[in-house]
């Protein structure tokens, strides 16, 4: 078994939890916790666990309350539970409710013991397994979908890039166990523009006024999003959080569900991320920006605005840089629109470089030709490893 994942043993007798770490430290990784108040901290502040094994009764919180909160918690971690024989129909009745994954009765021999074990960690690996594997794959899958959109829609998916940068950041902060679903969310969100004539794009993106007929097509393309994506197994929730990235804060439809919160969540960060990137490209500062947009908590997500400071584009992290074509990597973000030699737009500014993008670029410019330099912002960091600037041990060694 894998030595990283490891297993929580709780009981409340301290020599209890040390048979088990005799017992079971030369195969597992063991952790142990005295009572479930202290397994649900070790949960929270050192988990994942593979598996946790509880004992049954326990003064403070019983076995079945402690791993009915670890599957609210960490709903990927296999429950075992130990029990005395004048409890096995409790223990039934935890499975049956989809609580456990297996009981054991006391006093467990170690080889029936390290069995589950081992069958618990199989389990947890398939689990895991299945769900980073879905997650990739649906994740990689649109990411190739809005590779090709960029480049039938440049302005669009440049401003889908945009947003999925603040978004990316806003989740670490609000809800990172989720950050996978906001990021496609983000990702997708410009996805309805496709519908749109460009020229309408073209208004928005410089920010002239839309007539009315305009401005409802454009107002339209969240709902377009939500036909395409709704019947998508999986991309259910982020088709409404999308339907939704227009709407204030006040006009969202709150209650405490889980999955309501997910959509609230995701709807109020698109909202923040597109405002955000609307005011500061047209001109504002990003502080500026933040200002004006903390005076509208009923518009905003207040928490998520505050966020935006440690995001901004300006950040001294970042540096503008021009480049050749043949000096573009996927490091950067473009800093301005890219037009071949007789005009046409092939990248609006804003947008991260893909592999797909690169390709793209490198064609053009071998066949009509781009303009050139590029003017593109890159991580201080990574314009070293480029060698697009010296280190600073190069530095002193060219002064020198």
């Amino acid at each position: 078994m894998d030595v990283t994942e490891k297993i929580l043993c709780v009981d409340d007798e301290a020599a209890i939890l040390e048979g088990f770490r005799r017992v079971l430290r030369k195969e597992f990784k063991v952790d142990l916790a005295v009572g479930g108040p202290a397994a649900l901290k070790m949960v929270e502040e050192s988990g994942p666990y593979a598996v946790i094994v509880s004992d049954l009764r326990m003064p403070d919180m019983d076995g079945i309350h402690l791993l009915s909160k670890v599957k609210e918690i960490a709903p990927d971690t296999i429950r075992i539970m130990l029990t005395g024989k004048a409890d096995v129909e409790a223990a039934i009745k935890s499975i049956n409710e989809g609580q456990l994954f297996r009981f054991l009765t006391k006093p467990c021999p170690v080889p029936l013991l390290v069995n589950a074990l081992n069958s618990a960690l199989k389990q947890y690996q398939l689990v895991t397994a299945e769900k980073t594997l879905l997650e990739r794959t649906l994740k990689g899958s649109v990411t190739i979908l809005t590779d090709i959109l960029a480049i039938v829609n440049p302005i669009a998916f440049s401003r889908a890039s945009r947003i999925k940068r603040f978004v990316h950041h806003l989740a670490v902060h609000s809800d990172p166990d989720n950050l996978w679903q906001y990021e496609l969310g983000a990702m997708l969100s410009q996805i309805g523009c496709v519908t749109l004539p460009p020229e309408v794009l073209e208004k928005v993106n410089a920010g002239q006024k839309l007539s009315d007929a305009e401005r409802d097509l454009y107002q339209s393309h969240p709902q377009v999003c939500y036909q395409l994506l709704a019947n998508i197994p999986r991309l259910e929730k982020i088709a409404q959080m999308i339907a939704n990235q227009y709407k204030p804060k006040s006009a969202l439809i709150h209650d405490v569900s889980d999955e309501m919160f997910l959509i609230n969540n995701g709807a109020e960060m698109l909202k923040v991320a597109y405002d955000y990137d609307t005011l500061i490209s047209r001109g504002i500062s990003g502080a500026a920006a933040i200002k004006t947009m903390m005076k509208s908590a009923d518009v905003y997500n207040i928490e998520h605005v505050k966020h935006l400071n440690e995001v901004q584009l300006e950040d001294p992290g970042y540096i503008s840089y021009s480049v050749m074509i043949d000096e573009l990597s996927t490091l950067m973000i473009i800093d301005e629109d890219v037009h071949t030699n007789n005009g046409l737009m092939l990248v609006a500014k804003g947008q991260t470089v893909s592999y797909v993008l690169l390709k793209r670029l490198q064609s053009f410019a071998h066949g009509i030709g781009i303009k050139e330099p590029i003017r593109v912002l890159i991580n201080r960091d990574n314009a070293i490893a480029l060698k697009l600037i010296p280190g600073e041990g190069e530095a002193k060694r060219n002064a020198a």
